[in-house]
């Protein structure tokens, strides 16, 4: 009976350190995705603010194209010889 106790436990102990293995390594593996996809996530933002910089640059060129348009029609008046009114 002792025994059969005895073998019960040394069954039930190495199934426990079985499954602690196995959780150890799935963390592991847990981390070394997240550790990854952190990476992926920290490249991304940084192209985004790359984008967000180029957006704003194009913003002021499109306004100053804006400005420079308005202008125009009294620029080639001037140009040409037109008195403004």
């Amino acid at each position: 009976m002792e025994r059969q106790r005895n073998e019960t436990l040394t069954q039930a102990m190495a199934l426990l350190l079985q499954n602690q293995a196995s959780f150890v390594a799935q963390l592991a593996e847990t981390y070394k995705e997240r550790a990854e996809t952190n990476r992926r996530l920290a490249g991304m933002e940084h192209r985004m603010q790359s984008m967000e910089l180029r957006m704003t640059r194009v913003e002021r060129m499109i306004e100053d194209i804006r400005v420079i348009l308005e202008q125009l029609p009294e620029t080639l008046r001037q140009k040409i010889g037109f008195k403004t009114k």
